[in-house]
């Protein structure tokens, strides 16, 4: 046993770290040129400069052992190849000197992100942005290429940069995160014990989804000034080097000393421990080891190199000592650093940097009037109500009366020693005790008792059970602090988004985003300022960190997943601790672990209630639930599971919850396609629930059966036939169908009717036991509230049965009984009228129209008070009832019926409310002004020339401020539909009146202002186009063509590749509109044209038009055309396509009809 120990040692020894076997990669750059985007920043090169002179003056790394390539120029490639050619080099030479290399570090800072393709990325100096994405450092190639050039070396990655843990992702040997095609870069599926030879470890400056931090004219960023201090200092409490956790460690311990919660704290992540976890290896030197030698190094650095750490940076230990050391137990608080809402937002611990950002609650004034007169108060609250902050504005303003400012930081020292510290301050003292619920009361007692003229006190105490303090204390009102913080929010909404933003990238006005004003009116439905920042902010994206937090807590991540699942059985209410006890049975956990992991999560701040609980979000709920169970290797996954089958099971969980729940899980990857059968849903919890949907009785009941009916069909795999046993008793519900259980209904009979569910028989049965006459006599007994419901489900009932079935029921359709309900119609009832009419107008064309005429006073009256949500309550109508569907929605032009009623109700309007309504709308809402523009261009262009006259561009101008760099989607639909007067205006005049600002050109512009683009093009700038939307491609480059026609064909050949990619992955359904442009771009330039059909991969060609070949004439038509114009194509393509012409003789022939 000794000489086996005494070999492990000497095997370890051996492979200790040294400076003569670590080479050492610095990459990154301070500044780029091609990417103005992105923000140059000094304290990326002091950064790097510094930590070289570490290296090679405290580390002592021998020169040749460094690599340094910030700020380098090259490629992506010319750098990967460096650090490749840098590897094997020094590997081989250390070989033939008699060392073996052991241990690379990588160490980058800069900027990195996320590719549109989600892969991550690292910039270096020659990036480019807007350019190809092939110009960034992907870190799936540079791992290959340390891979390929380290496999048997330690390797140490140190990234400085935004998302920086998204890097663990190219590394991870579980992958369970986004960015799956990477995840074999460093994989290691073994995991080893021991000292380790070889593996991977990351240490990262944030986590994957907060940005780096580097402060206004900060000399370094906040990261690598936290590694150098870290590294300059060491830690005199051990006798050890630092391993990179302790490095962490000591780094989290400076950034919270110097900023609080304000930075994202570093992360280690070890994705590779074949041999055992190299990041527990003690690898850095321990500086506070060392006396003379260190002082001597640090003289030779400020003297030779650049580290220059200033006498800031040095004295920043001894602040800190100081200010624990000069009155014990307490530390002065100062005002000095403030910040904005970032930290509030993102659900941080609030203090005296958040005074002035953060809205004062009245309480305020309360607590400074106690302080005037008793000279100590209370405040008290629930957990993330603002009681923290609120002491801390309460103190500032004495602050800046002269008042200074201490608050509690040891706690557990004893009673006398405390008061004593405080008992003779030279000046007037504001006193703070944070969580004074968990100190010792007694000390608590004497601090009010010695608080007077020159001494107060501030007590801070959360909410839980009788304490004998409260009935002095200031209470925080939750729904007042809600309140005042959602205002707060609206008034600096437009300082305020950019905050959000960072946290929940899909707040916003783009068309996909969510509105601000949205997301503040869900969050005011929250019952503190905690949750509502955290709801604000999309806090369920960061739902997978907060259960691996969770996680090892005891395991209270399952007891956070029972209350998600509680809160969504209960549709959004929450449930007792009976409830809670009774479920967590299923997961072998007993009642004193419910308690212990109930106050964590408490703790924590992510479940709420008095007597029944829930998480801050239904959406948290369900993030967190798949989360969970899509992790199947995760020990407690068949728990949870059994769980699940055990809660759906119960009586006392309502069939609409049942619904609820199996919806969201049929979501995640791990019960995909046949995954679901025998799950969850089992032959005897499956049985259970059936038999209780089959005996609903009222219009609520038989709607959450129907939904459980419907949901089941994924789940169980015989769920039809008990359908089909039953096919009388649904029948019937469906002739008695009502305004709640018709939409429930309707959602059954239509997944019946899908072909691949297999269950024409089912659907043909039941409709032999549907009475058509019974279906039509309904419609005269409807109200407006029931319309919808009925129009729904009549819909389904037509797609489903046969022919014969609806022309019975169109026979004794009575339509005269509805014009009493257009007569009475009001803006609410809109959307239930397109319903009725999207379903019923299309066999009855005439009377529809009848209809809609009929309704003219009262669509135009609703358009005026509302344009925009009347649009979209009755687009399906003007689509598809009118006739005036947009691009290839559209199959034939409108009959002269539906012309005429859409020219009326469009002169109807009155151009000066649309245009004001257009004016002032909202980024997210311009699609839908330019759809209903569109419409009335079409139906009465002198109208829509009326309203174009009247838009003020000033209001336009202000909301679409930063926008026209990269114009996003809606905005160019909006240009697109102002696109009405002669020479395309007013929309050209407001495209060359922002000329300046463009740095993206599209074909839309091109279209509306060819001479604005012409000049773009000339100074290089390039015009993306695409054959999948060729009309509009044909168009730009004929505008072009005629002010230039070299542009034209310059616009061709920048384009050649990705056209040639397109032409690849021609299908039968994507061929509409694309031989016009082949035929036009083959007439530009038909040297180009063939070095494009050169490019075309031959592979996938082959494949694709094949299959166009077989389809239908325009693809045909689409890829003869092709054929014709390649005759002089050489290479693998022109083999391809001889043996696709033999193949199909008949479809591979042009009928030489000219596009041009």
């Amino acid at each position: 046993m000794l000489k086996s120990e005494a070999c492990a040692y000497i095997m370890a020894e051996l492979l200790l770290p040294s400076p003569q076997t670590t080479l050492v990669v610095l990459l990154g750059a301070s500044e780029f040129p091609q990417a103005p985007s992105f923000e140059s920043s000094e304290a990326f090169v002091n950064s790097a400069k510094s930590l070289r002179a570490y290296f090679i003056n405290i580390f002592k790394l021998p020169k040749e052992n460094l690599l340094d390539l910030f700020n380098a120029d090259g490629s992506p490639p010319d750098i990967e190849k460096r650090i490749g050619n840098f590897l094997k080099t020094r590997v081989s030479e250390l070989k033939q000197s008699g060392f073996v290399a052991r241990d690379i570090i990588f160490y980058y800072v800069g900027h990195g992100g996320f590719a549109r393709s989600n892969r991550y990325q690292l910039l270096i100096r020659s990036s480019q942005e807007p350019g190809p994405q092939s110009s960034k450092l992907e870190m799936e190639s540079l791992a290959h290429t340390i891979k390929e050039n380290a496999r048997f070396l330690r390797r140490i990655l140190i990234l400085d940069c935004c998302f920086s843990a998204t890097a663990v992702q190219y590394q991870a040997p579980m992958p369970l995160i986004a960015l799956r095609q990477t995840m074999q870069a460093f994989e290691e599926k073994d995991k080893g014990r021991g000292f380790p030879s070889r593996g991977t470890s990351l240490l990262c400056s944030s986590n994957r989804y907060s940005p780096s931090v580097t402060l206004s004219g900060a000399k370094y960023t906040t990261f690598s000034e936290a590694l150098l201090f870290v590294l300059q200092n060491g830690d005199v409490h051990s006798r050890n080097n630092l391993s990179l956790y302790t490095l962490a460690h000591l780094m989290d311990e400076f950034l919270f000393k110097s900023y609080q919660d304000s930075v994202p704290r570093p992360e280690v992540h070890s994705p590779d421990q074949s041999e055992g976890d190299i990041a527990e290896i003690p690898f850095f030197p321990n500086i506070a080891l060392v006396d003379q030698e260190v002082l001597d190094a640090n003289a030779h650095i400020n003297s030779s190199e650049s580290l220059q750490l200033t006498n800031e940076a040095f004295l920043k230990p001894i602040k800190y000592i100081h200010s624990y050391n000069a009155i014990k137990g307490w530390e002065y608080v100062t005002y000095e650093n403030q910040r904005d809402l970032g930290a509030a937002l993102a659900g941080r611990s609030l203090g005296p940097s958040d005074v002035e950002s953060c809205p004062q609650l009245p309480e305020v004034k309360t607590i400074l009037q106690q302080l005037s007169v008793a000279y100590n108060a209370i405040i008290k609250g629930r957990s993330g109500c603002g009681k923290t902050i609120t002491a801390f504005q309460s103190a500032y303003e004495m602050h800046k009366q002269g008042w200074k400012v201490l608050r509690l930081v040891e706690p557990h020292l004893a009673v006398d020693e405390l008061i004593g510290a405080i008992s003779n301050l030279p000046q007037r003292t504001v006193l703070i005790l944070d969580n004074a619920q968990s100190l010792d009361q007694h000390l608590v007692r004497r601090l009010q008792e010695h608080s007077g003229s020159n001494l107060a006190v501030i007590i801070v105490l959360t909410e839980e059970g009788i304490n004998p303090l409260d009935h002095d204390a200031v209470s925080i009102v939750n729904s007042r602090a809600v309140d005042i913080l959602a205002k707060a929010i609206r008034n600096g909404e437009k300082e305020i988004l950019s905050i959000i933003q960072k946290l929940d990238p899909h707040i916003g006005e783009g068309f996909f985003d969510v509105p601000l004003e949205r997301r503040i009116e869900e969050a005011v439905q929250c019952e503190t300022p905690w949750q509502f920042n955290f709801v604000l902010t999309g806090g369920e994206l960061r739902s997978r960190d907060i259960l691996a937090k969770a996680s090892e807590m005891n395991r209270a991540d399952l007891l956070l997943v029972t209350i998600a699942v509680g809160q969504i059985v209960t549709l959004d209410e929450g449930v007792p601790m009976s409830w809670l006890e009774r479920a967590i049975s299923f997961l072998g956990r007993d009642k004193q672990w419910l308690e212990q992991s109930f106050q964590l999560l408490q703790k924590q701040r992510v479940v709420f209630g008095k007597t029944y609980y829930r998480c801050s979000h239904l959406r948290f709920s369900v993030y967190a639930l798949r989360f969970l169970v899509e992790d199947t290797k995760n020990l407690e996954w068949s728990n949870v599971v059994t769980m699940l089958r055990g809660i759906i099971s119960w009586e006392s969980t309502s069939l609409r919850g049942i619904s609820w729940l199996l919806r969201e899980l049929r979501f995640a990857d791990t019960f995909m396609y046949q995954q679901k059968n025998y799950s969850i849903v089992t032959y005897s919890n499956w049985q259970q629930i059936v038999e209780r949907c089959w005996i609903a009785n009222s219009g609520e009941d038989r709607r959450d059966a129907a939904f459980v009916l419907d949901t089941l069909i994924d789940w169980y795999p015989n769920h039809i036939q008990t359908i089909s046993d039953n096919i009388l008793l649904l029948a019937q519900w469906i002739e008695n169908a009502d305004k709640h259980s018709g939409f429930g209904l309707g959602l059954l009979v239509n997944s019946l009717s899908q072909e691949y569910r297999q269950s024409k028989h089912v659907i043909l049965t039941l409709m032999k036991h549907i009475d058509p006459h019974v279906m039509a006599s309904k419609l005269p007994q409807l109200k407006w509230e029931g319309v919808a419901a009925w129009s729904f489900l009549i819909g389904r009932l037509y797609v489903a049965f046969t022919q014969e079935w609806r022309v019975q029921f169109n026979l004794c359709l009575d339509f005269t009984c509805f014009n009493a309900l257009v007569d009475a119609m009001s803006r609410n009832d809109i959307y239930a009228f397109d319903l009725f009419l999207n379903n019923i107008g299309p066999s009855h064309t005439d009377k529809a129209l009848n209809l809609i005429e009929r309704a003219i006073p009262q669509l135009v009256n609703a358009f005026h008070n509302d344009f925009i949500e009347t649009f979209k309550e009755f687009r399906d109508a003007i689509w598809f009832v009118l006739g005036y569907a947009r691009g290839f929605l559209r199959r034939k032009r409108p009959s002269s019926s539906q012309h005429r009623i859409a020219k009326k109700i469009a002169n109807a309007l009155q151009p000066q409310i649309i245009a004001n309504a257009i004016s002032c709308a909202a980024q997210r809402d311009w699609g839908s002004c330019a759809d209903m523009l569109s419409f009335i261009k079409e139906a009465a262009p002198t109208q829509a020339a009326k309203i174009a006259n009247l838009i003020k561009f000033s209001q336009l101008d202000a909301t679409a401020q930063g926008l026209w760099g990269s114009c996003p989607h809606e905005l160019l639909q909006l240009i697109l539909s102002l696109s009405i007067l002669p020479n395309h205006e007013p929309a050209r005049s407001w495209i060359t009146q922002h000329s300046e600002e463009l740095k993206e050109i599209h074909c839309v512009l091109a279209v509306v202002a060819p001479q604005t683009i012409v000049e773009k093009l000339r100074t290089g700038h390039n015009l993306p186009l695409t054959l999948f939307n060729s009309e509009l491609s044909l168009l730009a480059l004929r505008s072009i063509a005629t002010m230039d026609s070299l542009l034209a064909v310059r616009a061709f050949k920048h384009n050649v590749a990705t056209i040639a990619k397109e032409i690849s992955e021609l299908q039968p359904h994507n061929c509409q509109g694309v031989s016009p442009l082949i035929s036009y771009l083959y007439s530009l330039s038909q040297d180009d044209f063939i070095a494009m059909i050169k490019d075309v991969n031959p592979v996938e060609a082959k494949k694709n038009w094949g299959l166009c070949l077989q389809g239908n004439t325009e693809s045909k038509k689409t890829v003869a055309l092709i054929f014709a114009y390649s005759q002089l194509a050489e290479g693998p393509i022109a083999e391809i396509i001889s043996h696709l012409k033999m193949k199909y003789p008949r479809a591979s022939v042009c009928c030489n009809q000219c596009y041009v």
